[in-house]
C-alpha cells in the first residue's frame, strides 16, 4: 500500500492505482488450532502472477500448517495407517510422527506436506518438498552442488528483472542428489549485506530456477514488510560479524564447478520414485485429518531415514541415514559450519 496524508491522518491507497505489478503476494489466515497446549500457525504467504492462484496458494498453505497439528486418521492404539511409496506397502506409524515434533528422534515441521484437491499431486509435490530439504542438507553442509550460469534466458525471466533491481547480486546453485530431481538455490545479496534466498525444485531444470527466484522475492517481500509493520525497518541492527561468517562460507561456493548446459532440456514428466536413492527404504505417505476444507487432499510424507524438517543446526541427527550414505559428516566438522541460511 501507499500511503497518503490528509488533514494530519494517514489513509492506505491501493498501489495498484500507480503501481503495475505483475506478481501477486497473498496471505491467508484463519483462527489457530489449540491442542495439548500447543497451537497451530494460523497464516500463509504465496506468490503468483495470478491473483487467484496465489490466493489459493496461499490457503494452501494455509490448511497444510493448521493441520499438521491434528496429525492423522489414528485408531484407539494411536497408530496411523500409512503407505510406503518404497516397498508399496501399508504400514502403521506412531502418531506423533504426522504431526509437529521439536524434540525427539524424529524432529518433524510442514517438511513434506501438501494440499491439492488431485491426491496424486499432492503426493508428488510433497515428496519433491521433502526431498528437496534433504538436498538442503547436502548442499549447505556438504558443498554438495554446483553453480548455475545466469545467461540470457534467466536474465529474461520477469521475476529475475524485480530482483536485480537496486543493484542486487544474483548467484544461482543445483544439488541433483536425487537422480533427476533438480533443486536450485538462490542467494541475493544487496549493497548493505543483507541476504534474501529461496529454493525451488522440479524435474525440469529451468521451471525449479523460476521458483527459487519466487521464493526468493516471496521471502523478501514477507520480511521486508514485517518490518515496515514492526516500525523497524530503518532500525534494524544488522550483525556483522555473523554477516561476516555467512559470506565467508557463501564464498567457498564460488569454488563449485558449473552446471553442463545439457541439462537444460525438455523433459517429461518422471515416477516420483525415480528420484529416491537406493539406500531409502521408507516414505510414508499419511492423510492428514482436515476440518476446514474436507474436499482438498492433504499430506504427509515422513521418513525415518531422511530429515523431515528444514536443516536447522539443532534438529539435525548426523546418524540420520541420509547423512551416513552421503557426506557422512562428523560432528567436529558440522559444528564449524554456520546455520544454514535457506530457511
Amino acid at each position: 500500500m501507499l500511503f497518503e496524508n490528509l488533514q494530519n491522518s494517514f489513509y492506505n491507497v491501493p498501489d495498484n492505482l500507480i503501481v503495475h505489478k505483475s506478481f501477486y503476494p497473498s496471505y491467508s489466515k484463519a483462527s489457530c488450532l489449540l491442542i495439548d497446549g500447543h497451537t497451530s500457525p494460523d497464516g500463509a504467504n504465496a506468490l503468483d502472477q495470478s491473483k487467484i492462484m496465489s490466493l489459493k496458494k496461499s490457503f494452501s498453505e494455509l490448511l497444510e500448517r493448521r493441520n499438521l497439528l491434528l496429525g492423522g486418521y489414528g485408531n484407539q492404539d494411536k497408530l496411523v495407517p500409512s503407505w510406503n511409496l518404497v516397498t508399496d506397502a501399508v504400514e502403521l506409524l506412531p502418531y506423533s510422527s504426522t504431526v509437529y515434533q521439536a524434540t525427539g528422534e524424529n524432529p518433524s515441521d510442514t517438511t513434506g506436506t501438501a494440499t491439492h484437491k488431485n491426491s496424486s499431486a499432492a503426493i508428488e509435490i510433497a515428496v519433491m518438498e521433502i526431498l528437496e530439504k534433504n538436498a538442503l542438507f547436502l548442499f549447505w553442509y556438504g558443498k554438495i552442488g554446483k553453480r548455475i550460469h545466469v545467461d540470457e534466458s534467466i536474465i529474461a525471466l520477469e521475476i529475475f528483472q524485480h530482483l536485480k533491481e537496486q543493484n542486487n547480486s544474483i548467484d544461482l546453485y543445483c544439488n541433483m542428489s536425487f537422480n533427476s530431481l533438480f533443486v536450485v538455490f538462490v542467494v541475493l545479496k544487496k549493497t548493505n549485506s543483507i541476504i534474501y534466498t529461496g529454493i525451488g525444485t522440479s524435474y525440469c531444470i529451468s521451471k525449479a530456477i523460476k521458483k527459487a527466484l519466487e521464493e526468493t522475492y516471496l521471502l523478501k517481500w514477507h520480511k521486508e514488510s514485517n518490518n515496515i509493520i514492526a516500525e523497524d525497518y530503518f532500525n534494524t541492527i544488522v550483525e556483522p560479524g555473523n554477516i561476516s561468517i555467512k559470506n565467508d562460507y557463501l564464498s567457498e561456493f564460488e569454488k563449485l564447478p558449473f552446471l553442463g548446459p545439457e541439462v537444460f532440456k525438455e523433459y517429461k514428466k518422471p515416477d516420483p520414485k525415480s528420484f529416491f536413492p537406493e539406500w531409502l527404504s521408507d516414505l510414508h505417505i499419511i492423510f492428514l485429518r482436515n476440518s476446514i476444507y474436507p474436499s482438498l487432499k492433504c499430506i504427509k510424507v515422513f521418513s525415518s531415514e531422511l530429515y523431515n524438517h528444514v536443516p536447522l543446526k539443532k534438529y539435525i541427527i548426523l546418524k540420520r541415514k541420509v547423512n551416513l550414505q552421503t557426506i557422512n559428516i562428523d560432528e567436529k566438522s558440522f559444528n564449524v559450519i554456520p546455520e544454514c541460511i535457506f530457511i
